[in-house]
C-alpha cells in the first residue's frame, strides 16, 4: 500500500509540474505576442498636408515651383528602428481627366515637415493638375526585417505653371494667344485673358471669360490644337505695345499661382507701312507710302481729335533722317532720281493728341524698301497623297485615314521668290453635299483663320526643311463621303472705297479633297465578362502583400438566367474545379457543363431550353484592368450618392474611375482552341493589408469600342507582418456590391473557417429569407459569395456569423455580426443587340423593301425602328421575335435610316438602340445600283453629235453653253434618270466619245440623279459623284473650266484576254477622262463605282461565267464586282477604275490544260470521237500534212468527209484558201491558225476583232502571209496558240501535239469543254 500511494504522489507531482510548464509557456507565448502586436502598432500618415507656396522662385516668371507642408506622422514608441515618410504624386490626365496614379514620388525623414518641387529635382508637365499624398512607415523585428506602412493622407491638389506665349499674326496686328490645355477631373477649366496697352493710353475692349465646357463647339471662339488652345485677338491698335495674361479659373480646392504673380507677355503691334510704284515722270519715279492709320474719335476710355504720323529715310549705315510730317492721312508721295530708290529704306511713328492737348505715341519697328509689293491672291493649296521623306517617317494620307477622321496633307505656300511664305493662313470646310461647295455655308466652316503651329509641320527627314503641312479632322462618320475645302488666305494693305488704307485678307481658290472614310470594322461593344470567367486566379499564390492575380477567359459558353435575369458561366467540362462539393461555382454565378449538354439535347421550342451563346475575345483586343482602393470608393460613393454600399453602376462613373491605379492593360493571347482559356491578369504595386475594387473592361482591336464594367471583385492584400492567432470572433468587414438581382458579399475570413450569412428585406435577423453557408475551401477560390433571385430596387440587411472548427469536431459559432444595407439596383436595361446591318443576301435590298438582320438572342426580343430622317422623327417600330426582318411598303430610291433595340418582357425595359444603318432602297440588284425608270428622260436634243467618225472618233458633247441648259434641265426634273443613246455609231467607229461640262456632273450628284450612256458595247450607269475625286477638282482648279469624257471602245483587239479566258463578249473598254479643250487627264479611280451592263451573246449557265477587269493603267486583268441579271440575260459589272470589262466562261472542272498532251487528248475525245487519230500510236510529234490537219479540225465542227474530199469540203467550208488546198503538202502553223479560227467562227458566231497590233510584238512577224496576219493576231491574242519565248514561225510545219492544243482551246473558248 505504501509502495502503491507513493506511485500516486509521484505521478500527481509530474501532473502538477506539467500544469505548471504549461502556464508559464502559455504566459511566455502570450508575452511574446503582446511584444510582437506592440512592434506593429499602426502610425498615422502625415497630418494637414497643405500646399504652403506656390509661384516662380524669380519675379520674371522663371522656374516653377511648389512648396508644401504637413504635420508630423505620429509612430509608436517603439518603434525605434528606421522611419521615414513618402509623398506621391497623380497627374490628371489631359484630354480624358483621368487620374493618372504614382506618376513621381519623394521619400523624406521622419522629421520632415516640409519640401519644395525645386529643392529636390523633381520633374512634373506644365500646364497640368496633379494631386498629392503621403504615407509613414517604419521597420520592425530583430533585424528590422518587416515594414509597416499607414494609410494615406488628405490629398491636395495643384496647377503647375501654365505655358502660354502671344505673337502677330504676320501681316496683320490680329494677336495669336496660345496655352496649356488644362483639364480636371470633371472636364476642362476655364480662363479668363487679361489684355491691356502697356502703357495704358488705350484699354482694348475685354475678352469674355473662356468657358472649358462650350471650346470645341460653335460657341466657342478657341480651337484646340496638340493640347495647347488657341484664341486670336483682333481688337489691338497699330503701333502699340500690350500686356497679355491668362488666368486659369481653377476649383476652389486646387491651389495656383496668384493672379498677380503670374507672369505677362507683350507683344508690339506694328504700324503697318507699305509701298507703291504709282509712275514715273521726268523728274523721276513716283512711289507712295501708305499705312494703316490710327483711327480718330473714341477708343475705349480715349478719344483723339488730332495724329501727326512722322516719317524716316534710313540709310545703309542704319543712320535715320526725319523727312515727313503727315497729319491726318494714311499716304505720302515722293518723287524720286531712280539711282535713290534703293539707297533707302523707310519707318513711320504716330502721335495722337487727346482733346486736353496730351498725347499717346505709336512706334513701328517695321522697315519698307521700295520693292514694290502688290496685292495678289495666294495660290491654292496642293493637298498630296503622302509627304514619303518625311520625319520621323513617311506620312500617307490612305494610311492615316479612320472610319472617324482623316489627317490632310498639303504642301507649304511659296511666294513669287521661291521663298516659304510665312504670312498664309487658312480657313477649312468641311462638307458632304456637292452642291454646298459652291456656296461654303458659314456652318460649314470648321476652322477659321487657321494657322500652322509646329504640331502642323512635315519637315524632311534629310535636310530638316519644312516641306508641308498636316491637319487631322476628327469626329466623321464612317464609310462617308466628305470634301474637305481648304482656302489660303493673306492679309494685304489697299485703299478701302472711303479712301482709307486698311489690311484686308486676299482668298485663294479653293482646294478639294474627297475624303471617303474608312468602314466600322467592328461597329458592336464587346461583351462584358461576368463572374466567372473574370475571377482570382486559383491557387494560394494569387494574393500577395503587393499583387493580386486575375484571371479571365478568351472564350466560353454562357446560359442565360431567367431568375437572376442575367447570362452565366458555363463551367468548363475539363474544370479542375468542378464536381466539387466545396466549390467556387454555384447556382448563382454558374451552370455545370451537364446542365448545358442537358439543355442542348431539349427540343427547340421546349419552355424548359435555355438560350445559349458562345463568347470569344480575338486575340489582339485589349483587357483594361480597374482598380481602386475599396475604403476611398466607398467614401466616395458616399459623398457623391449617400449611399453606404458600391453598386454595379458605380464601376462606370467618373468618380470611381478617377480613384483607379494605373495598370498595365493584357492583350487576348492567341490561345489555340483546344487549350485551356484562361490567362492571367497580374495587378501589381498594391498596398499591403488593403482591401482593392477590382473589375475589367475590354476593348477591341481599334480601341474606339469598349464594353460595359465586368462583374466588380473585392480582394484585400496579404499584411506585411507575419499573421498572429488570435481568438475567432465574428467578421466586422462585410461589404456588398449590388446589382439588380444579386448582391456580391466580401470580408476578411480565417484559415480553415466557414461563415453563415443571413439576409432580409427587414432590419430583423429573425424574419430572414434565408441563410447559406460559405465554407474555407468555396472562399480559398473566390473570397466572396453572391446571394441571388433577389428582387431590384430594394433594401436588404444581411448578417454574417464565423464558424471556427471544434477540437472535438463540428464547430463553433460565434455571435452574429451587425446588419449592412444594401440597396439592389433597378433593373438594367439589356444589353445593345449586336450584328445589326443589312442581310448578307442579293436581294436584301430591293425598291420597296429592306431586309436587316443581327445576331440572335433568346433572352429578349427586338424593336426595330425605321425613319426617313437620322433625327427618327416620325419613325416607325416593329417588334420582332428573332433576328432578321424585312421592312416592306418602302419608297424607291429612298434614304432610310434604321435602328435596334433589344427589349426584356421581365423587366419592361429596352436597350440602348444599335448603331444606325443607313440604306437606300433601289430597284437594280447590284451593291451599288439605284432605283431606275424604265422611261429615262433623253438628253440628245441637248448634245451636239457628229455626223460622221473623225481620225475614228465620233464625238457627242454638251459643253458650255448645252451644259447650262442641260444642268438647269436636270435641276427642274426633280428626279430621274437621264440617258444619252450612242448605240448607232457611224462607219469607221473605233471610239465613242462623249463630252460634258463639268457642272453637269455636278448637278447630277448635288440632285441625286443618275446619267445613262448607252453604247454598243455595254450601257454605262453614271451614279451621283462617281467621277469628282481630287484628280478632277485639281484639274477644276488649275483649268478653271472642266470638261468630263467618256471614251468607250468596242471589240478591243490591244488588249490580249488572259490565258484559257473563253469570251463571252466582245471586250469593250472604258476610259474616263477630265480636262479642257485639249489637255486631258486619266481619272484613274472613281469615288464609288459606275455600272456597265453586258449583254452575253452565248446562251450558257451563268454560274459557269466569270466578268473580269483590265487595268489600263497597271495594265492586267483583276477581278470586279458583278452580278447576273436573269431576266435581261446580262451582267451588271461595278469597276471603280478606268479599263475593260470582259465576260469569260469559267474553265470547267476536271479541264487540266498544259499538264501533258495525253491530259490535253482526253480533254478532247471526252467531247468529240476524234476519227481522224491513228489507232494505237498517235505520233504526237509527226508533222501534220493540210488533209491530216484539216480532218482533225473537222472532226470537232463535226463534219463529215471521206479521204478524197477533204480539201475541197474544207475549202467550200471556209478552212483553207484555194492556194494552201494541197492536201498532200505539210500544213503550216499560219495555215493551221487560220483554219483554226475559222472553226472558232463557226462555233461561236462571232466575227475577230482586229488584234494586228499584237503582231508588232513578235519579231518574225513579216514573214506572215497578209491573208493569215488577222486570223493568227487573233490567236495569239487570245491563247489559242501558246506562244513560244515570245516567237512564231509561220512557215514551219505544225505538229499533231501542237495542233491538239490548238483544238483544245478552241472548245474551252468555245465552252464546249
Amino acid at each position: 500500500m505504501v509502495i502503491g500511494g507513493s506511485v500516486g504522489m509521484m505521478k500527481k507531482n509530474i501532473v502538477l509540474r506539467i500544469v505548471v510548464w504549461i502556464i508559464i509557456l502559455g504566459m511566455l507565448a502570450a508575452f511574446v505576442v503582446d511584444f510582437a502586436f506592440a512592434q506593429v502598432i499602426p502610425s498615422t500618415p502625415p497630418q494637414n498636408l497643405r500646399v504652403s507656396d506656390i509661384g516662380y522662385e524669380s519675379e520674371a516668371g522663371q522656374n516653377w515651383f511648389a512648396g508644401f507642408s504637413w504635420n508630423l506622422p505620429t509612430y509608436p514608441p517603439e518603434a525605434t528602428k528606421e522611419r521615414s515618410q513618402t509623398f506621391y504624386f497623380n497627374r490628371i490626365e489631359r484630354g480624358s481627366g483621368k487620374i493618372i496614379n504614382d506618376v513621381a514620388q519623394i521619400t523624406l525623414g521622419n522629421t520632415s515637415t516640409s519640401f519644395t518641387t525645386s529643392g529636390y529635382g523633381i520633374e512634373l508637365d506644365h500646364g497640368t493638375i496633379y494631386e498629392l499624398y503621403g504615407t509613414s512607415s517604419y521597420t520592425y523585428g530583430e533585424f528590422g526585417e518587416y515594414t509597416f506602412t499607414s494609410g494615406k493622407s488628405n490629398r491636395v491638389k495643384f496647377l503647375t505653371h501654365l505655358e502660354f506665349g502671344a505673337e502677330l499674326i504676320s501681316g496683320t496686328n490680329e494677336i495669336k494667344i496660345v496655352w496649356d490645355d488644362v483639364w480636371d477631373t470633371d472636364g476642362r477649366i476655364d480662363y479668363r485673358i487679361l489684355i491691356s496697352d502697356t502703357s495704358g493710353f488705350t484699354q482694348p475692349p475685354s475678352i469674355p471669360d473662356i468657358i472649358g465646357s462650350q471650346i470645341g463647339t460653335e460657341n466657342s471662339k478657341v480651337t484646340v490644337s496638340g493640347g495647347r488652345l488657341e484664341y486670336i485677338y483682333t481688337n489691338a491698335l497699330p503701333g502699340r505695345e500690350y500686356s497679355i495674361k491668362v488666368i486659369p479659373l481653377v476649383n476652389t480646392d486646387v491651389a495656383s499661382i496668384p493672379e498677380e504673380e503670374l507672369p505677362v507677355v507683350r507683344v508690339k503691334t506694328e504700324i503697318l507701312l507699305r509701298a507703291k510704284k504709282m509712275g514715273e515722270t521726268s523728274d523721276g519715279v513716283r512711289w507712295m507710302l501708305f499705312w494703316d492709320p490710327i483711327i480718330k474719335g473714341s477708343i475705349g476710355s480715349t478719344t483723339f481729335t488730332r495724329v501727326e504720323y512722322k516719317l524716316y529715310r534710313h540709310d545703309k549705315a542704319g543712320n535715320a533722317t526725319f523727312f515727313a510730317l503727315v497729319i491726318d492721312r494714311d499716304r505720302f508721295e515722293m518723287i524720286l532720281k531712280p539711282e535713290d530708290v534703293e539707297k533707302y529704306t523707310y519707318s513711320i511713328e504716330a502721335v495722337a493728341y487727346k482733346p486736353d492737348g496730351s498725347s499717346v505715341p505709336f512706334y513701328s519697328s517695321t522697315k519698307v524698301a521700295l520693292v514694290e509689293q502688290i496685292p495678289e491672291y495666294p495660290t491654292a493649296p496642293e493637298f498630296v497623297k503622302s509627304f514619303p521623306t518625311a520625319d520621323p517617317a513617311p506620312l500617307v494620307f490612305d494610311d492615316l485615314l479612320t472610319s472617324n477622321s482623316a489627317t490632310l496633307l498639303w504642301r507649304v505656300p511659296v511666294s513669287g521668290d521661291g521663298k516659304i511664305d510665312t504670312e498664309v493662313y487658312y480657313d477649312l470646310y468641311l462638307v458632304d453635299k456637292i452642291e454646298e461647295m459652291n456656296t461654303l455655308p458659314v456652318t460649314k466652316r470648321i476652322a477659321t483663320n487657321l494657322t500652322m503651329t509646329r504640331a502642323n509641320e512635315v519637315r524632311e527627314l534629310e535636310t530638316g526643311r519644312l516641306i508641308g503641312y498636316r491637319y487631322t479632322i476628327n469626329n466623321l462618320d464612317s464609310n462617308s463621303i466628305y470634301y474637305a475645302v481648304l482656302i489660303a488666305k493673306k492679309n494685304f494693305i489697299i485703299e478701302s472705297e472711303d479712301g482709307f488704307m486698311v489690311s484686308r485678307p486676299y482668298t485663294s481658290d479653293p482646294a478639294i479633297k474627297v475624303i471617303i472614310t474608312r468602314p466600322d470594322t467592328e461597329m458592336d461593344k464587346p461583351l462584358a465578362p461576368p463572374s466567372p470567367p473574370f475571377r482570382l486566379k486559383p491557387g494560394e499564390d494569387s494574393i500577395g502583400k503587393n499583387e493580386i492575380i486575375m484571371q479571365l477567359e478568351k472564350s466560353w459558353l454562357e446560359m442565360y438566367h431567367s431568375g437572376l435575369k442575367k447570362w452565366l458561366y458555363v463551367v468548363n467540362e475539363d474544370d479542375p474545379e468542378r464536381g466539387r462539393e466545396e466549390s467556387y461555382y454555384n447556382e448563382n454565378n454558374s451552370f455545370d457543363y451537364d446542365d448545358y449538354i442537358e439543355n442542348q439535347s431539349l427540343p427547340d421550342g421546349d419552355e424548359n431550353k435555355k438560350p445559349e451563346r458562345k463568347v470569344e475575345y480575338p486575340a489582339g483586343w485589349q483587357v483594361n484592368i480597374h482598380c481602386v482602393e475599396y475604403d476611398q470608393a466607398l467614401q466616395i460613393v458616399k459623398s457623391v450618392t449617400g449611399r453606404d454600399f458600391v453598386s454595379y453602376s458605380d464601376m462606370s462613373r467618373n468618380y470611381i474611375l478617377s480613384l483607379q491605379k494605373q495598370i498595365e492593360p493584357v492583350l487576348v493571347p492567341d490561345l489555340d482552341p483546344e487549350e485551356w482559356q484562361a490567362f492571367a491578369l497580374p495587378i501589381r504595386e498594391l498596398d499591403p493589408n488593403t482591401t482593392y475594387l477590382v473589375w475589367v473592361t475590354v476593348s477591341n482591336s481599334t480601341g474606339l469600342l469598349e464594353s460595359d464594367p465586368s462583374d466588380p471583385l473585392l480582394v484585400t492584400t496579404l499584411p506585411d507582418f507575419p499573421p498572429a492567432v488570435e481568438t475567432p470572433v465574428v467578421p466586422t468587414d462585410l461589404k456588398g456590391i449590388a446589382a439588380d438581382t444579386y448582391v456580391d458579399l466580401f470580408w476578411s475570413y480565417l484559415p480553415g473557417y466557414s461563415y453563415n450569412i443571413s439576409y432580409a428585406t427587414e432590419d430583423d435577423r429573425t424574419k430572414a429569407a434565408g441563410t447559406v453557408t460559405v465554407s474555407y475551401e468555396q472562399l480559398r477560390y473566390e473570397p466572396s459569395y453572391r446571394i441571388g433571385a433577389l428582387k431590384a430596387n430594394t433594401v436588404y440587411y444581411f448578417w454574417i456569423q464565423a464558424l471556427s472548427p471544434a477540437e472535438t469536431g463540428g464547430f463553433t459559432e460565434s455571435d452574429w455580426s451587425n446588419s449592412i444595407a444594401v440597396r439592389t439596383e433597378p433593373y438594367s436595361p439589356p444589353p445593345k443587340p449586336r450584328g445589326f446591318g443589312v442581310k448578307d443576301t442579293h436581294d436584301a435590298i430591293t425598291e420597296t423593301s429592306i431586309y436587316y438582320e443581327w445576331l440572335p438572342d433568346e433572352s429578349v426580343t427586338f424593336i426595330l425602328e425605321i425613319s426617313e430622317n437620322a433625327g427618327f422623327s416620325d419613325s416607325v417600330e416593329y417588334s420582332i421575335d428573332g433576328s432578321e426582318y424585312q421592312v416592306t411598303g418602302l419608297k424607291s430610291n429612298y434614304r432610310y435610316f434604321a435602328r435596334l433595340y433589344s427589349y426584356s418582357a421581365d423587366t419592361g425595359l429596352r436597350s440602348e438602340p444599335s448603331h444606325v444603318v443607313m440604306v437606300i432602297t433601289r430597284k437594280g440588284r447590284g451593291e451599288y445600283d439605284a432605283d431606275v425608270p424604265l422611261d429615262d428622260i433623253p438628253v440628245g436634243d441637248m448634245l451636239i453629235i457628229d455626223a460622221i467618225a473623225i481620225d475614228g472618233i465620233w464625238n457627242a458633247k454638251a459643253v458650255d453653253v448645252n451644259a447650262h441648259r442641260l444642268s438647269e434641265k436636270i435641276r427642274k426634273s426633280g428626279t430621274g434618270v437621264f440617258s444619252v443613246d450612242l448605240t448607232v455609231p457611224p462607219p469607221a467607229t473605233k471610239i465613242i466619245r462623249l463630252e460634258l461640262g463639268g457642272e453637269v456632273l455636278e448637278t447630277l450628284a448635288g440632285t441625286s440623279q443618275t446619267l445613262i450612256v448607252r453604247t454598243p458595247g455595254f450601257d454605262i450607269y453614271v451614279f451621283p459623284g462617281c467621277f469628282l475625286q481630287d484628280t478632277y477638282f485639281r484639274l477644276k482648279q488649275s483649268l478653271k473650266n472642266i470638261t468630263l469624257r467618256i471614251d468607250v471602245r468596242s471589240n478591243v483587239g490591244d488588249i490580249r484576254p488572259e490565258n484559257n479566258m473563253r469570251m463571252m463578249a466582245p471586250i469593250t473598254e472604258m476610259k474616263i477622262y477630265a480636262g479642257h479643250e485639249e489637255s486631258f487627264f486619266l481619272l484613274e479611280d472613281f469615288i464609288k463605282p459606275v455600272k456597265v451592263i453586258l449583254p452575253v451573246e452565248n446562251d450558257v449557265e451563268a454560274d459557269k461565267i466569270k466578268v473580269r477587269h483590265y487595268d489600263s493603267v497597271r495594265l492586267k486583268w483583276d477581278d470586279v464586282d458583278y452580278t447576273w441579271i436573269a431576266p435581261q440575260q446580262k451582267f451588271a459589272a461595278y469597276p471603280k477604275r478606268s479599263g475593260a470589262i470582259a465576260a469569260a466562261a469559267i474553265k470547267p472542272a476536271g479541264i487540266t490544260a498544259g499538264s501533258g498532251i495525253e491530259q490535253t487528248l482526253k480533254n478532247i475525245l471526252s467531247r468529240y470521237q476524234m476519227p481522224s487519230i491513228p489507232a494505237g500510236n498517235q505520233e504526237f510529234e509527226k508533222e501534220l500534212t493540210v488533209s491530216e490537219g484539216i480532218k482533225h479540225l473537222m472532226d470537232i465542227i463535226p463534219y463529215e468527209y471521206e479521204n478524197g474530199d477533204v480539201t475541197e469540203k474544207a475549202l467550200r467550208a471556209g478552212l483553207l484558201l484555194p492556194e494552201t488546198a494541197n492536201g498532200n503538202a505539210l500544213l503550216s502553223k499560219e495555215e493551221a491558225a487560220y483554219a483554226a479560227v475559222a472553226v472558232y467562227r463557226r462555233k461561236t458566231g462571232q466575227n475577230i476583232p482586229d488584234s494586228t497590233w499584237i503582231l508588232e510584238q513578235i519579231p518574225n512577224a513579216s514573214e506572215i502571209r497578209p491573208q493569215f496576219r488577222a486570223a493568227v493576231a487573233f490567236a495569239l491574242s487570245n491563247g489559242i496558240i501558246p506562244e513560244g519565248d515570245g516567237m512564231f514561225l509561220p512557215k514551219i510545219p505544225i505538229t499533231r501535239s501542237e495542233l491538239f492544243i490548238i483544238i483544245e482551246n478552241i472548245l474551252i473558248m468555245a465552252g464546249e469543254i
